[in-house]
């Protein structure tokens, strides 16, 4: 029977789903030259979900002082405790950055709509769905819903060729990982009879014992849709990469709009997923560790292969900054293969552990931090492509610097955040005996360096012609608290890194 602790715990979805619908009300209310004020409403609502976060922490503290538990709702279909906090967290600050790149930074006639801010929060809230869900059916109701706010996010901004093209493939490719996904929990719900990772988990201890020979195939074609489904989710590769449509003029005012549903799409989707990707396999599908391990490494060598041809490959700065999602997760596939197949007790488990949860703020960081130093460039007539970048340190120094550092952690240069991340996966990898691994990883590294290369060059050369500047707002803008924000916690988190250290302790219940 559901109770009142239930909907405690679904505080700061309830939240979201409130200052949703209250965005589609007060967009009925501004008039146009106000349709800015949509973005504050949205961001107002995150930070109310965050508050709603902390009323869970501060409850569950209360009541441990009584000897009470509060951590399990719906009847254990959904676990809220320290992991599922600082995923939480993570996502809401995700989205709060996202929508910081986008205030302020379009003319009136162009301000995206409430629907486009009430889609973000619905993408939030799926995304928490996938965080704290420990039965399929809920998981899957998060990716279904977070997958369909995309979309939606995506389809507004791709108004015309060849954006519509891109935005198909965007779509097509998220239905076929989400029907894998839905397929895979659907064959374990029916050869089970239940849908709980904890049966799942005793489901998976049967196949390894051999007591399911009547359904033993059936089973294990669930559990190889689910590995597949959540390596697609996990890699989130980025289809959509808008280009330029017919009206130049019109991609200029909407470009802050696309840097930050990028940043949207590469740093909280990937979160979500990498939270849903942990509960799956080291909980749900722990028994079948050795046979699916294997299958991450082979995953994580693709999307590192792939990843790092994309960088050098792309002249689209934006384009670059979502790319390099794959190559993180390469990193960490490899990671997590490694921890799966180790000794609970071993010393690669913990640094397993922290190559991923060190990784993901630093993902969140240096990409929006990356994204939100574009749009501000962007502002001041300097273009999205690297051949853009032309002699723009002369004119732009100091957003030129914090573009630099973003990138920087991005390729994994320390003392920035990002390379902390890859230093923690170097040691599981390289420790468990896969040292071939590490020096296929650390190759894949300085290949991705050579991008940086082209990029100083460009920044660094005497002649430019950059594009046309954007006519926006005047005074500051979110994406300039955006930029601070995060080019501050890439510095701060690569010189002083024992605070995230602590943090993946805190999460991981390692301390």
């Amino acid at each position: 029977m559901v109770n009142i602790t239930d909907y405690v715990l679904c505080l700061p979805l309830i939240l979201l789903a409130l200052f949703a619908a209250g965005c589609l009300v007060m967009d009925r209310m501004f008039p146009p030259e106000w349709k800015w004020l949509n973005a504050v409403t949205a961001l107002v609502g995150i930070i109310f979900s965050s508050g709603g976060v902390a009323k869970i922490q501060f409850t569950q503290a209360q009541l441990a002082l009584s000897g009470i538990r509060l951590e399990v709702g719906f009847h254990h279909a959904i676990v809220i405790d320290s992991f599922a906090f600082f995923f939480y967290y993570l996502i809401l600050a995700a989205g709060a950055l996202s929508v910081l790149i986008m205030m302020r930074q379009t003319p009136p006639e162009h301000a995206p709509r409430g629907l486009f801010y009430a889609a973000i929060m619905c993408a939030l809230m799926g995304l928490m769905c996938m965080v704290s869900g420990f039965h399929l059916g809920l998981i899957f109701a998060g990716v279904v819903v977070s997958e369909a706010a995309g979309y939606l996010l995506v389809r507004t901004l791709c108004k015309e060729e060849p954006g519509r093209s891109a935005c198909r493939r965007y779509m097509v490719w998220k239905a076929f990982s989400c029907g894998l996904l839905g397929v895979g929990f659907w064959l374990l719900r029916w050869k089970t009879g239940s849908a709980g990772l904890h049966e799942v988990r005793q489901a998976a201890t049967k196949v390894i014992a051999g007591e399911t020979a009547d359904s033993h195939h059936m089973i294990m074609a669930g559990f190889a849709l689910i590995a597949a489904g959540v390596i697609l989710r996990i890699a989130a590769i980025p289809f959509h990469q808008w280009n330029r449509g017919a009206d130049e003029q019109v991609q200029n005012f909407t470009q802050p709009l696309q840097n930050g549903v990028t940043g949207l799409l590469s740093t909280a989707f990937p979160v979500a997923a990498w939270a849903m990707a942990m509960h799956i396999f080291l909980w749900g599908f722990y028994p079948l560790r050795f046979n699916y391990s294997p299958w991450l490494v082979w995953a994580g060598i693709a999307l590192l292969t792939v990843g790092t041809l994309a960088i050098l490959l792309q002249s689209d700065l934006r384009r670059l900054v979502a790319y390099a999602t794959l190559t993180t997760a390469g990193f960490m596939l490899l990671a997590l293969a490694v921890l799966a197949a180790s000794d609970p007790f071993s010393p690669n488990v913990t640094n397993g552990l922290k190559a991923v949860i060190v990784y993901l703020p630093a993902i969140v960081a240096m990409n929006l931090g990356a994204l939100a130093a574009i749009t501000l460039l962007r502002r001041q007539g300097i273009g999205g492509e690297i051949a853009d970048l032309r002699g723009a340190f002369g004119r732009a120094s100091l957003l030129c610097g914090l573009l630099l550092i973003s990138l920087l952690s991005i390729l994994g240069i320390p003392p920035l955040a990002g390379f902390y991340g890859r230093y923690f996966a170097y040691l599981s990898v390289s420790g468990s005996g896969h040292r071939m691994l590490a020096g296929f990883g650390i190759a894949y590294a300085l290949l991705g360096a050579l991008c940086m290369v082209r990029i100083l060059k460009a920044m660094f050369s005497h002649a430019g012609s950059g594009g046309s500047a954007i006519s926006v707002r005047s005074g500051i803008s979110g994406a300039d608290a955006a930029v601070f924000v995060c080019t501050a916690v890439t510095v701060v988190a690569g010189v002083h890194p024992q605070f995230l250290i602590q943090l993946a302790n805190w999460a991981m219940h390692l301390t």
